[in-house]
């Protein structure tokens, strides 16, 4: 409930400022010192907390126009009024900074990008992206003979154009998602044991209604036994196996599976199995044969 609060709050006070409107002084040296002040990259906020990842892409966007709009506003207020140019001279480093970090941070991101299946981490960086090339753009224009702005400014209007538009971004997670199913391979067995393989077997088949089994990878030469840390007291011991199985939707799956046997009063008792501490990773149909 806390944390609930704590970000309802955060939201409502990251709306008042986004709706805070700026006002350019008349005096050309304080409108420059306040545009440079406001004269920041339009952004599209942070979303994780505050959106579910399916609307995190409309989410962004929303935020981004929003910004978007504030720092063209900004822009065209300062160009249409009178400017210091010993102020915008005096700033020229500190924008020429900002644009070589922001580059930095802009292929940082699209690396992530495409590496990434969180749509909300996806959609926050595409759209800052975008936010990046706006503010060298505008940099490029207040100092043109810079050379280091200017190389900034196409850095980041390559990774853009690479970017394509936000229906993009759609192939881009499938793509990542193919290149990372491509990578995982079946593990593999440490040897053979037929007994402790129907244990497993008979299991997978009991539990896994609609589940065809294909191949079992042993991943137990021995059993593993579990102490007290404190006082070296066996509590259980331990086998596990992995069942490469097709599930009923047509895809593959590796199925983690382990049984349990508790030691009290000198002796192991029954075997069993835990079903919440299985775990499914897919895998290429074709690697399990």
């Amino acid at each position: 409930m806390k944390k609930i609060i704590a970000l309802t709050i955060n939201l409502f006070a990251f709306c008042a400022i986004a709706q805070k409107e700026i006002v350019l002084p008349e005096d050309s040296t304080k409108r420059t010192w306040d545009f440079f002040k406001y004269f920041t990259p339009p952004n599209p906020g942070s979303l994780n907390e505050v959106v579910e990842p399916e609307g995190c892409l409309k989410g962004a966007e929303a935020t981004y126009k929003e910004s978007f709009n504030r720092f063209d506003k900004l822009w065209s207020d300062f160009n249409s009024g009178a400017k210091s140019k010993k102020k915008i001279k005096q700033s020229e480093k500190g924008t020429e900074n900002q644009c070589n970090s922001i580059t930095r941070n802009a292929s940082s991101y699209y690396t992530s990008i495409n590496t990434t299946s969180d749509k909300c981490v996806m959609a926050r960086y595409f759209f800052t992206i975008k936010g990046y090339k706006e503010y060298c753009e505008k940099a490029k224009e207040l100092y043109p003979s810079n050379s280091s702005i200017a190389g900034s400014y196409e850095t980041i209007s390559e990774i853009v154009s690479k970017l394509g538009d936000k229906e993009n971004l759609k192939a881009i997670e499938e793509k990542t998602k193919a290149d990372k199913l491509a990578k995982v391979e079946p593990p593999q067995p440490y040897g053979s044991n037929p007994e402790w393989e129907k244990w497993f077997k008979d299991y997978f088949l009991k539990e896994y209604t609609g589940y065809t089994f294909i191949k079992q990878y042993l991943r137990s030469k021995e059993w593993s036994i579990h102490r007290n840390e404190l006082t070296s007291v066996i509590i259980d011991r331990q086998i596990a196996s992995t069942i490469g199985a097709k599930k009923p939707d047509g895809t593959c799956v590796l199925i983690e599976l382990a049984l349990y046997q508790d030691y009290a009063e000198g002796k192991y008792g029954s075997s069993y199995f835990l079903k919440a501490a299985e775990a499914q990773q897919q895998i290429l149909c074709e690697k399990l044969k």
